[in-house]
Order: C-alpha cells, then structure tokens, then sequence
C-alpha cells in the first residue's frame, strides 16, 4: 500500500522490467495521471487512471472504468444509445461512467447528487467533451424524482453497499423505480 505523498516516488519502481502492470485505487487515480508516460482515450480528459501499463519502461495510463461498465451493460443485454440516464452520485466513477455513456451515444444524462455543485462539475465535462448536454439535480429535489422516473437507464455510482457502507440505504426511495428501467 502506498500513501499519497508516496505516490511520485512510487513511480520510479513502476518501471521495472517485471512489472507489465498495476491497478490504480481511491485516492491516487488523479495523483497518478499526471506522473504517467501516456495517457490512453479518456484518460486525458478525465484527468484520472486506474490502470498503468508498463511497455518497456514507457507508462501508459488507463481509465477502464466507463469502458468496463458498458461491457458489463451489453454483457446483460442493455445499450445506452438513444436513452435518458440517470446517475445517483458525482464521484470520480460517475465522471468515468458518466463520459462514457454520453461518449457511446445517451440521449440525455442527468447527474443527481446530494451536493448540487459536484454533481455540476460531472456535468460539466459530460456536456464540454460530448455531444450530450447534461443537466443537474440535487438528490432531494421534484426535479431528482422525475429525472429518475423518466430515465430508461439509472446508474448508482453512490458508494451505498460498498465497504464499509454495507449497511447504507439506497440513495433514492423504491417508489421512484418504475417497471421497465435497467
């Protein structure tokens, strides 16, 4: 494990000749990309890597999570393209996820999250480096409640039952679900 003022020289270690990769965690993924070599797709917008790549010395950052997310998605049987999606939170996997998804063509995007201003920078970049404009809403508010009834695809990047929140309610009330929503 390595701590966050470690991180840059960390690198330096990274680089050997056995070392074809490594996975990148909360809280480095930011810290990261900018100490690599390369950074692949995504990677330079998203401003985060969660995935080095080590070619002969030359580190090649990736961010897998949106790419890794849509695959799972097709994997089940659903598509984003040409559907409104709704994403619960505004942390770095709904960036990931959230470009990722209005990269591969939604119709529409909404971020609700509990602190408006974050969900607004998500926002942001979704609207700045795609072609969807995306729009906003705080997790308490009508327009959260209809965002998520009139989405097709909801998306919880809130860390509800991840550790140590196993035991956290859904971010949202059952009652705002309807039949039909992936």
């Amino acid at each position: 494990e390595v701590s966050p003022e470690q991180v840059p020289q960390a690198r330096a270690g990274w680089r050997g000749r056995d070392l074809v990769g490594l996975n990148v965690a909360v809280p480095h993924n930011e810290a990261v990309a900018r100490l690599v070599d390369e950074r692949a797709g995504g990677c330079q917008v998203l401003g985060s890597v969660n995935t080095i790549v080590n070619r002969e010395g030359v580190l090649h950052g990736h961010n897998t999570d949106g790419e890794g997310f849509l695959r799972s998605l097709r994997e089940a049987g659903e598509e984003v393209r040409d559907r409104r999606v709704t994403f619960l939170g505004a942390g770095g996997a709904a960036r990931s996820v959230a470009y990722a998804v209005a990269s591969a063509g939604a119709a529409a995007v909404t971020i609700v999250n509990r602190t408006p201003a974050r969900a607004q920078e998500v926002a942001d970049l979704v609207s700045l480096h795609t072609s969807v404009q995306a729009s906003v809403a705080a997790l308490d508010s009508p327009e959260a409640r209809q965002a998520v009834r009139e989405a097709q695809v909801i998306i919880d990047c809130t860390p509800c039952g991840m550790f140590p929140h196993v035991d956290d309610a859904p971010a949202i009330p059952p009652e705002w679900l309807h039949e039909g929503q992936c």
